[in-house]
């Protein structure tokens, strides 16, 4: 067990989690359970991500070969080292023993030998004391990564025994920078190329966190802010020919833009006497989100231009969305959605059923059980804020009074507050509603609980001609959805809500803030197969197969089950 501990420390050391091997010794896992850990099992040890699980298994998995081949080389002629009792006879050859111990020629010399008559060591000890020496020089993990730094992604690295010798730092030498920055918190100062690293553990501002969270002791920073911006903003150095020529910040390169965005809408704003917030919504819309239009609002013509396309699974919505999230450096294009395995077009309604699902997840984990664990996620979170906001989503009405004017006012608010407010800002939004007090009331309108005359009025139907036999058909068709929507409305058809229809038409559970690009409508298609309801979220349009002399109506209870179906399905796809 104590072996075990010991690999078990050097791989979680190796991926830079040395803190787990606690959890894994509290929940009694050595070095063999390990590797049937499954990934619930290696999220609640505290290994969250899904590169750290792969990478921990990759580990796992390497040791456990690399420790196979030290206690199970039967037959083994090939080179390696050999401990032989003092006197044995030297004229034998390599077959007619079997080696004591042995290592491949990837990690050793081909050849040693290795004297034991020093009169201060027994065999016993002498060969413990190769086994440990053999075990460290397989570890080369380190060496791999030095070579890869020279080749290219795809080489393949074969070490042999014979170029141990052979140097494995970068032909193309970087001259040390020798400019340094003083740290904002802590006021040292450091290397250029050592700040950035200083940022994320700088010791002053954990204890001011920890100041805030008394009972939180192990609290996770990732940024630091000051007075609204991130801290992780560093100076770097422009190299040319390997000599220092000149000094620029190296920050977001959108972040200009954004500034001057800003400052101009609020100008314009307070210039123009702008007090409805939904007004001053519409205008921060117009002029912040780029690219590609965020609404249809034609369904004969197309729509084009840049995106941020994201990947997203609908089961695992939090942490996919986050990785996202992150990666993307510049917000202001219009966001593109598309869940795992699913093969809709986002042109609205993906994205905003993604902004209503992240929504939810995050008020469930995040503020109705807070996780201070999680401190640095809160950027993140403030930065999925103000893309649901700009980009007609869900505004996230969910934080308490206290929270907004704390988010928007307070000249010390507390750290998760902060990281909230520093996500929000990377589009602005902080500045905005600092500047224009009004445009608060948006996170603090509580939106009306959606009833069957709301549902009704929203979803228009869309009959044929006057006179017609399609239109007899789709009128009685309509009265049967009608009653549909009544039952649910009091509740009698299973787990469907009323929001679950519109979210099925719209792909939002209510009508945003700006309203729709296109008012939501139902279609009546002629059904030649099934009854079942479909819908084109990006056009708002909800199908409903009506019924032909050659396909009769079914009874209302199977009609209505087949309803059921349709809008208890979160898949964009033909169900």
């Amino acid at each position: 067990m104590a072996n075990d501990s010991t690999v078990l420390s050097a791989i979680l050391e190796e991926l830079g989690m040395p803190t787990l091997l606690e959890n894994f010794r509290n929940q009694k896992i050595d070095f063999e359970m390990s590797s049937r850990l499954s990934d619930a099992e290696l999220n609640s040890l505290g290994i969250c991500t899904i590169g750290d699980r792969l990478r921990f298994r990759l580990s796992v998995e390497h040791r456990s070969q690399n420790m196979q081949t030290l206690t199970d080389r039967p037959g083994d002629t090939g080179s390696g080292s050999f401990i032989r009792p003092s006197g044995s006879s030297s004229a034998s050859g390599a077959s007619s023993h079997r080696p004591i111990m042995g290592a491949d020629s990837g990690s050793m010399p081909a050849e040693r030998s290795t004297p034991l008559n020093n009169g201060s060591q027994t065999l016993a000890q002498r060969i413990q004391s190769e086994r440990s020496r053999l075990y460290a020089s397989r570890s080369s993990r380190g060496i791999q990564r030095e070579l890869r730094t020279c080749l290219d992604s795809q080489a393949k690295i074969y070490l042999r025994p014979i170029q141990k010798n052979l140097s494995t730092k970068s032909l193309n030498q970087e001259l040390e920078s020798q400019f340094k920055e003083r740290c904002k918190k802590c006021l040292q100062e450091f290397n250029i190329r050592d700040l950035r690293h200083h940022t994320t553990d700088c010791n002053i501002f954990s204890n001011d966190i920890s100041d805030h969270n008394p009972s939180n002791e192990n609290v996770a920073i990732g940024t630091g802010a000051e007075n609204g911006d991130d801290v992780t903003d560093t100076v770097e150095t422009i190299q040319e020919n390997a000599t220092p020529t000149a000094i620029v910040i190296n920050q977001d390169t959108n972040r200009a833009d954004i500034d001057e965005v800003i400052e101009t809408c609020v100008t314009f704003l307070k210039n123009e006497n702008v007090e409805d917030p939904v007004d001053i919504l519409r205008y921060l819309q117009s002029r912040i989100v780029t690219g590609r239009p965020l609404e249809l609002t034609d369904p004969t013509t197309t729509v084009e231009g840049d995106t941020n396309f994201i990947l997203v699974d609908r089961n695992n919505i939090l942490e996919t969305s986050f990785e996202e999230i992150e990666g993307l450096t510049n917000l202001r294009p219009t966001l593109e959605v598309q869940f795992y395995e699913e093969g809709a077009v986002d042109l609205g309604g993906p994205r905003k059923e993604f902004f209503g699902l992240i929504l939810r997840e995050i008020k469930n984990i995040y503020f109705d059980v807070r996780r201070p664990l999680k401190l640095k996620d809160y950027k993140t979170i403030g930065k999925i804020f103000a893309l649901s906001i700009l980009q007609n989503g869900k505004i996230p009405e969910f934080l308490e009074p206290d929270a907004i004017s704390e988010l928007f006012d307070s000249e010390q608010p507390d750290p998760i507050i902060q990281m909230i407010r520093n996500g929000i800002d990377v589009l602005g939004l902080y500045r905005v509603g600092k500047s224009l007090p009004f445009f608060q009331h948006l996170f603090r309108n509580k939106r009306v609980t959606l009833t069957m005359k709301k549902l009704t009025s929203l979803l228009k139907p869309d009959f044929s001609e006057e006179g017609s036999n399609a239109r007899m058909y789709e009128k009685n068709l309509y009265s049967h959805f009608v009653k549909y929507v009544r039952e649910t409305a009091s509740g009698r058809r299973q787990n469907v809500t009323l929001s679950a229809i519109l979210l099925f038409t719209t792909g939002t559970e209510e009508e945003p803030t700006l309203g729709f690009g296109i008012h939501p409508e139902i279609g009546f298609p002629e059904s030649f197969a099934s009854f079942i309801p479909t819908a084109n979220t990006c056009i708002n349009k909800l199908h409903l197969p009506r019924p032909s002399e050659e396909n009769p109506l079914p009874p209302t209870e199977i009609l209505f089950n087949l309803y059921d179906y349709a809008f208890s399905n979160s898949y964009f796809g033909m169900v």
